[in-house]
């Protein structure tokens, strides 16, 4: 079972059901403020200290069971509960019509209430809360998938004492976050290979990847593969004892090994493979094996200074790399090439800076450009792309600014930062908890308009959840912090 930490945006509701309570005596007590945690039935038991845990699925049709606890609640008298749940993904609401509760058990023996979002129990005479604080186990079934980094918390919980007192308990740690689905995943590979799901293989060569499933809760699962091809390469798959499988006319590997070996001969294939387990899909990872790149890029950007656009290129190796031509676009679409061609440095291994300066601008407010990096021997290989923004000629701006867009984003967002003066800039993206996901760029800006852009994968290359970051940029001494949600 995996845990999480509480995620900080789950707002706080005040309950609007307060149940009775009935004095019969006893001395005063209050859980007011006390927190209610909880915890998922996944055969474990409840685990003090971790409050916040997520399910390994919950798809249409699963049921998800939370524990309700009172920390510091054990041994006092309660006659009754009123517990309203809701869900989210980020800072989104999920529909109610999207999940329902459909049954619950308490320590209370009587009248208990379970409505589609909400569970309410009164109760004469009161029960005994149990030394571990255990109030409940609510049972929550979903009517669509519940997508990763979605979540189920208690949105307000009022619980009502022997004494005569109604309390509100604290429920900002009480949220159960939905876990990725099991999934494909690479087996015996080096990291530098794996980074970002994109293995690079030389003409006319082969690479092997073996791909397997992990945290498989049944020790027999039923596995079956989906397996899609896009290029001009030659696929083949074995299994680990390399015995060739045949995929039969829907692209399908039935009652299949839990992993399989692809194996690319020649040319530049893209290969996407989704698993099925005990009847549940994972999430498809898609293999672009292709050509090596002969210049492989650091950095690429522009900016708008003083009438014309400049932009900034690095390689941290070439081969046999005889330049660079630069194209532009005004739509996104059809890019045309500008300027003269940059001569490049053929092969190298060190660290190579290149720029260039765009003056004759067309009349529109964004412009797109993207690199073609041109081999000795005529191939060609394309970077990606990146905007700028022009204005209506703009003077250089007057203060810090920074913005994001597409957001929400998929798959990929642009961080625009104007600068009314030179100065030293960073761009760090940061999950929820405050953790580094990506170090963008650290580097020396003069006064104007910048773009990057974070294509949602972390230092190491690996793609990242759907959820909430924050782009932080540092320019100088001043920062500026934006949100961004990622959808998957």
């Amino acid at each position: 079972m995996h845990r999480v930490k509480p995620i900080s945006f789950v707002t706080v509701a005040v309950a609007a059901f307060l149940v009775v309570a009935v004095g019969i005596g006893g001395a005063e007590a209050s859980l007011k403020d006390s927190m209610l945690v909880v915890d998922t039935v996944v055969n474990m038991a409840y685990d003090e200290g971790e409050n916040t845990v997520a399910p390994s699925m919950a798809m249409a049709g699963d049921t998800v069971k939370v524990e309700m606890y009172v920390k510091g609640g054990g041994g006092q008298k309660a006659v009754g509960l009123d517990a309203q749940f809701g869900a989210a993904l980020g800072e989104m609401m999920i529909p109610d019509a999207a999940w329902q509760i459909v049954g619950a058990s308490t320590i209370f023996p009587l009248e208990l209430k379970v409505g589609p979002h909400a569970v309410q129990v009164a109760a004469l005479p009161s029960a005994d809360i149990p030394a571990n604080g255990y109030i409940g186990t609510v049972h929550i079934v979903g009517a669509a998938d519940a997508p990763e980094g979605a979540s189920f918390y208690v949105k307000s919980a009022v619980i009502a004492l022997a004494t005569g007192s109604a309390d509100s308990l604290d429920v900002s740690a009480a949220i159960v976050v939905v876990a990725a689905p099991t999934g494909p995943s690479v087996m015996g590979m080096g990291d530098a290979l794996m980074a970002g799901n994109m293995v690079q293989i030389p003409a006319d060569e082969s690479v092997q990847i073996t791909v397997g499933l992990e945290d498989v809760m049944s020790d027999t699962p039923s596995v079956s593969w989906t397996v899609a091809e896009e290029g001009e390469g030659t696929l083949s798959i074995l299994d680990k004892e390399g015995m060739m499988l045949e995929l039969d006319e829907q692209m399908m590997l039935m009652d299949a090994p839990s992993e399989i070996v692809l194996k690319v001969t020649g040319g530049s294939l893209l290969v996407t493979v989704k698993a099925t387990v005990d009847g549940h899909e994972t999430e498809a990872v898609t293999f672009a094996f292709s050509q090596l790149n002969p210049a492989e890029l650091a950095s690429f950007d522009g900016a708008m200074q003083e009438n014309q656009v400049v932009l900034n290129w690095s390689t941290v190796s070439q081969t046999n790399n005889a330049g660079w031509r630069i194209l532009r676009s005004v739509d996104g679409e059809t890019f045309e090439a500008v300027g003269d061609f940059v001569q490049g440095a053929g092969t190298s291994d060190a660290l190579m800076n290149y720029s260039f300066e765009d003056k004759n601008l067309p009349g529109v407010e964004k412009v797109y450009y993207r690199l073609e990096q041109v081999d000795l021997d005529g191939s060609i290989s394309k970077s990606n792309v990146i905007e700028v923004l022009l204005g209506a000629r703009m003077p250089l701006p007057t203060e810090f600014a920074v913005n994001v867009y597409p957001n929400p984003f998929n798959p990929s967002t642009t961080i625009s930062y104007e600068l009314p003066e030179g100065a030293p800039v960073s761009v760090v993206i940061y999950d929820v908890l405050g953790q580094q996901v990506r170090h963008l760029i650290s580097q020396f800006n003069s006064a104007g308009r910048y773009s990057v852009q974070w294509d949602a994968r972390d230092n190491q290359g690996r793609g990242v959840a759907s959820g909430v970051y924050i782009a932080k940029v540092d320019a100088g001494t001043a920062t500026l912090s934006q949100k961004m949600l990622l959808l998957k």
